[in-house]
């Protein structure tokens, strides 16, 4: 389809490409918790990493990511990481396997006479010389994972041993749907050797929505522009047909959007997203999605009662569609956003109380939390920290799983026009911009901040930032380019801002030239 027909939903590029662009990778809190441990291992030399998932959970596009993030220099002192893709693992056998691996990484001296116990010598030799002498990390990234051979993955175990006294000398990080399991099984003393293990779930209603409008934030052609191409029953339907599975997501959306350009639509709701489910052309997706369709209907009609009973669709979907994952968090900020328009009532927003929950890590402190979403750490704020944790009894000695609220200590109000700020990643969750802002800290990246803000219109949100402040558009957009070039895709300009924006980050408002708290 040309752009011209993307135009006229304002949009530069397609949304839901079944690409595996990583610009368009979702940072739910698994995701975003995977890729973080996956970058960190590869970086630190742990050896085997695994990622397992149903079919559409987005293996393969945080396999994308993963090979982005590490290809990014973070320090002039940094080993260089040479990263491998092998994206069929479906070898005859395992010398077949090793001849497939040792050409990727660049054995020189193969031939076709070599047997199994040579090319492991002509592999362990390749990698020494990269990882030695050379200073490289070198990572073999498996997709489709699931298609190993048992024998293929005692190929793999046998590669750990090449370690020196600090070190592998290769990492591995496997991404694999769940049949891989069953082989594993038969190799204990592989599994028992797997550094990480992550599996990855279908996103829950709130973090389906938030995929779909982070994708069409990336496509759309200007951040001024406006709108939500999906009503938030439109949303609601994209969910319950789709059940949070990433690829469905973006098959059904890539339909709809399709179908609001020949229809001249431009916003999709719950009828509109319904009748694309049942057009798909696969005569199986069709039979399921009927099914879906009807009970749609009667969820619909169950919802109605509700808003009838001025219960409200919003306390709805969150009780009863936010389904619970291992990574998230629970406490966060719930979305509210429906109530309005399906309550039919003027709602006057509310400030929230608490700025959402962050779970402590290893090695994490109070302190260095504080700093990155308060820039105060004042013995003021500490203890307003503290005032709303009375679990916590120790500042100094934190328990790693520990959940610490964290309150919306508002600092001030900002001028909107008083310069430009630049995010790096933004609208996430209190988790997953903790997570962003100490990986992009501990891989070499400083002067970079979380920085929460509110308004009336927007509600609650949470970006990662420069600090400094641009007071020309040219010198913030060159900021955003040079990001750009350094495979930080989420970075712009922030957008969103109007006089009655609150901040909760000290500087951003001190910096603004307006004393705190006017």
């Amino acid at each position: 389809m040309g752009m011209d027909y993307f135009n006229l939903l304002h949009l530069k590029k397609e949304p839901f490409s079944n690409s595996p662009e990583p610009e368009f990778l979702f940072s739910s809190p698994q995701h975003a918790r995977c890729l973080q441990m996956l970058e960190l291992a590869v970086r630190l030399r742990r050896g085997i990493n695994l990622v397992i998932g149903d079919v559409g959970t987005g293996k393969t596009t945080l396999c994308r990511k993963l090979i982005q993030n590490l290809s990014v220099e973070t320090s002039s002192g940094a080993e260089e990481i040479e990263t491998h893709l092998l994206l069929d693992p479906s070898a005859r056998d395992a010398l077949d396997f090793l001849r497939v691996v040792a050409s990727i990484i660049g054995v020189r001296d193969m031939t076709d006479k070599d047997d199994a116990w040579h090319l492991k010598e002509k592999i362990k030799a390749c990698l020494f010389r990269k990882g030695v002498d050379e200073g490289k990390i070198v990572t073999l990234i498996i997709d489709e994972g699931q298609k190993l051979q048992s024998e293929c993955l005692e190929v793999l175990r046998e590669f750990l041993n090449y370690e020196t006294n600090h070190f592998k000398l290769l990492q591995i990080v496997i991404f694999a749907q769940r049949e891989i399991e069953n082989t594993l099984r038969e190799h204990h003393n592989l599994l028992d050797r797997v550094n990480s293990l992550h599996r990855l779930k279908p996103l829950n209603f709130r973090q389906t929505a938030a995929m779909i409008r982070h994708r069409i934030r990336v496509a759309r052609e200007s951040d001024l522009v406006q709108g939500d191409l999906f009503s938030l029953w439109g949303l609601l339907a994209v969910y319950w047909l789709t059940q949070g599975y990433p690829r469905r997501i973006v098959s059904l959306c890539h339909s709809v959007v399709v179908k609001m350009i020949i229809r001249a639509e431009n916003r999709a709701g719950f009828f509109f997203v319904a009748r694309c489910a049942g057009e798909d052309g696969n005569p199986a997706n069709r039979a399921i999605r009927r099914v879906a369709v009807a009970a749609l209907v009667v969820l619909v009609a169950g919802i109605s009662m509700f808003v009838i009973l001025d219960r409200g669709v919003a306390g709805y979907i969150r009780d009863n569609l936010s389904q619970p994952q291992e990574s998230e968090i629970a406490g966060e900020p719930a979305m509210t956003e429906a109530s309005d328009e399906f309550n039919g009532k003027d709602v006057a927003p509310v400030m929230p109380s608490s700025l959402g929950v962050v779970r402590f890590e290893k090695n994490m402190t109070l302190w260095s939390l504080v700093e990155a979403f308060y820039g105060d750490t004042s013995e003021e704020t500490i203890r307003s920290v503290l005032a709303v944790n009375p679990l916590i009894k120790n500042r100094d000695r934190i328990d790693e799983g520990s959940a610490v609220v964290l309150p919306a200590a508002a600092a001030g109000i900002r001028p909107a026009k008083n310069g430009y700020l630049v995010s790096l990643a933004g609208s996430l969750e209190p988790q997953t911009a903790w997570e962003t802002y100490w990986r992009l800290k501990t891989t070499g990246r400083d002067g970079v901040s979380i920085l929460s803000l509110w308004s009336p219109k927007a509600g609650l949100r949470h970006e990662v930032i420069l600090k400094d402040e641009f007071h020309s558009l040219d010198s913030a957009l060159q900021a955003v380019s040079a990001l750009n070039a350094q495979g930080i895709a989420g970075a712009r300009l922030l957008d969103g801002l109007d006089e009655r924006t609150v901040y909760f980050y000290s500087a951003a408002v001190s910096n603004s030239g307006r004393p705190e708290g006017q």
